[in-house]
């Protein structure tokens, strides 16, 4: 009886050992590589061109509404400075007037806000869908079999192919701006 427990013991060890052994000789011939996403967002001229395009975008409405703020701030301190010698009556609507452009200017800044976190994300959705092309592209001509990227918590920097890809990233970059 003993026998037969240990050979389908034995029979189990084996059943469970075979698919580790298999992996372990097909993941011998991988090709395997590493990219840190973060640091071709940080680091890629393509991102740095987005974040230059988005704030010349957003310039002209940042600075007038930096204006109206200025004025609205400037403003305040003249009733705050005259709030003495103005009447009751003068008083009420000078606050009603402060308090109505200070909802427009917040309303304002919000607005501002959304449309740069809007546009923010639509450049980077095209820029990962960049990013993502320039991996694939370098994992085929390298003849990867797989590149990881999130999620991986240790990877030695023989695998890490992160710089390499950032350099095809600026060649692209190179070649896509005119000649001056």
């Amino acid at each position: 009886m003993k026998n037969w427990q240990t050979m389908a013991a034995t029979a189990l060890l084996g059943v469970v050992m075979l698919p580790l052994g298999a992996t372990a000789q097909t993941a011998g011939g991988l090709r395997i590589g590493f990219v840190d996403v973060a640091r071709l967002l940080g680091e890629s001229p393509q991102a740095e061109a987005a974040t230059r395009r988005l704030e010349e975008e957003f310039a002209p409405r940042q600075r007038d509404f930096v204006t109206r703020e200025n004025a609205f701030n400037d403003k305040r301190a003249r009733i705050l400075r005259d709030v003495e010698v103005m009447g009751a009556e003068e008083r009420r609507n000078a606050e009603q007037d402060l308090r109505k452009e200070e909802r427009e200017l917040v309303r304002e800044r919000d607005e501002i806000r959304e449309d740069f976190n809007m546009r923010r994300n639509e450049a980077l959705r095209l820029l990962q869908n960049e990013l993502l092309g320039e991996v694939q592209t370098f994992a085929q001509q390298g003849n990867y079999d797989v590149i990881l990227s999130d999620g991986v918590l240790y990877v030695s920097d023989s695998m890490d192919v992160t710089q390499r890809v950032l350099e095809g990233l600026q060649e692209r970059f190179r070649s896509s701006q005119p000649r001056r």
